[in-house]
């Protein structure tokens, strides 16, 4: 059971983008983190229910893991809440004044899927 819900594309609309602000502990240096996750998506059928990603997300504040961690936790949930489609990305962004700026992509599209990285 996924965290993420779905409610139906009524109106038909082509794609859809979810900004987020996270925060949770880096498991390499202990320290907060913290920045903006975006979540694009192609709606077929489905659109995220916007409430319910909040909370997913809200739920990885007391976590410990690294921002890579962050972005395939939310890829894969809204992968499993939606099911398949044209295009799925996810952005994370980290943007604290502990860390450096980074930048972490998951994306899928019908050319396949990857993870980048841009520091």
């Amino acid at each position: 059971m996924t965290m993420i819900d779905w409610i139906p594309n009524t109106y038909r609309i082509s794609s859809q983008t979810v900004t987020i602000p996270f925060s949770a502990i880096c498991s390499i240096t202990n320290e907060p983190f913290s920045g903006d996750i975006m979540i694009v998506i192609d709606p077929n059928e489905r659109c995220l229910e916007y409430c319910s990603v909040d909370r997913f997300v809200k739920e990885l504040y007391s976590r410990v893991m690294t921002h890579e961690q962050v972005a395939r936790e939310v890829f894969n949930e809204v992968e499993s809440a939606l099911g398949p489609r044209m295009m799925l990305f996810v952005e994370v962004r980290v943007t604290s004044a502990v860390h450096p700026p980074a930048v972490v992509r998951c994306t899928y599209s019908e050319l396949g899927s990857e993870l980048e990285q841009e520091e």
